[in-house]
């Protein structure tokens, strides 16, 4: 559970102050003067001070100093007013100043608000996460969790009271995003061509470092906003699809020709495997002719000739015409 050590001479006030935090599933412990605080602090380091300005400053340096090194966030109260910026200075660490006649509410609020804003703690109720140990408490129980588990939990206790998306989820707690752009920079470097389409409402260009040829297009032409490619396009109204499409072709083909290196555009996967194992087999058949014998030489060649005849439909068997028929519907 999360515990909080309230500093604060006033006896009275302390106690109401401790009752309205332990009213709020909050662990709470007092002392009412510098030397019981220090003792506090040293048998166990709070989640969060809550000190009062009336405590007088030389006795509260070293509970001061020991909380700044545990970077523990610290709740200044009882501050008369104009003063706020000089009690901020006296700690280096994260904290807040209330000043005097302040509501009991309001104290608790911020106390919730400073130990969710403490990195290393998360607190929701009687749950409480240190992330920097990796341990989670249930009303002071100490839980086991799962790798998976503890970051799906971190994710949900660093946004409270809200509804967090299926994809943001992915995102935080599995870390898909990452694994998504690397997939995504692996396709890239495979493909022939990567359409990169732009949002002109948030315009992320390709990246130069990307492999493989990139075609970019900004989208939501029918906005008319500024563009920060040349080639537009609206998925909605379908204007300017021709010329997208004008310009793949032009980017596979080099316009229509063959490219400086002879290159062929193959469209078909199956095609282009059949073609890289001819390939294959040729390169083997090349070896065979330089040191094996005439059956081995005649073998590789006929593999080579095999797979050309099954993109021309020579040699089409049963597996072939399975993979062709299953492109269409029953009607045709």
């Amino acid at each position: 559970m999360t515990d909080i050590l309230v500093l604060d001479p006033c006896t009275e006030q302390a106690l109401s102050l401790v009752n309205a935090l332990k009213s709020n599933g909050l662990d709470c412990r007092h002392a009412s003067t510098a030397k019981e605080g220090t003792t506090l602090i040293t048998k166990k380091t709070p989640d969060l001070a809550v000190m009062s300005v009336q405590l007088f400053w030389r006795d509260c340096r070293d509970i001061l100093h020991r909380l700044e090194k545990k970077k523990t966030p610290v709740l200044f109260i009882s501050c008369a007013s104009g003063n706020e910026s000089h009690v901020r200075s006296l700690y280096h660490g994260p904290c807040a100043v209330m000043p005097e006649g302040i509501q009991e509410e309001d104290i608790v609020s911020l106390c919730q608000t400073l130990l969710h804003a403490c990195p290393g703690i998360l607190c929701s109720g009687g749950l409480r996460m240190d992330v920097d140990r990796r341990t989670v408490t249930l009303n002071g129980s100490q839980k086991t969790l799962t790798a998976q588990e503890f970051e799906l939990l971190r994710s949900l206790m660093l946004k409270p009271n809200e509804i967090l998306s299926r994809e943001e989820l992915l995102r935080t707690a599995w870390g898909f995003e990452a694994m998504g752009i690397t997939r995504a920079r692996d396709e890239m470097a495979r493909s022939s061509l990567t359409l990169w389409v732009i949002d002109p409402e948030a315009p992320v260009l390709a990246p130069k470092d990307a492999e493989g040829r990139i075609l970019s297009v900004c989208g939501k032409a029918d906005l008319k906003l500024t563009s920060p490619v040349p080639l537009k396009v609206s998925a909605k109204t379908g204007e300017n699809l021709n010329e997208v499409r004008r310009a793949i072709v032009e980017e596979l083909t080099g316009g229509g020709k063959a490219g400086a290196a002879g290159e062929i555009m193959v469209t078909n996967r199956r095609h282009a495997e059949l073609l890289e194992a001819a390939e294959a087999a040729l390169r083997r058949a090349c070896e065979s002719a330089r040191s094996a014998p005439l059956e081995i030489f005649a073998y590789d060649i006929g593999e080579a000739a095999e797979a050309l005849d099954r993109i021309s439909g020579k040699g089409a068997d049963d597996a072939l015409l399975d993979a062709v028929f299953s492109k269409f519907c029953i009607g045709k």
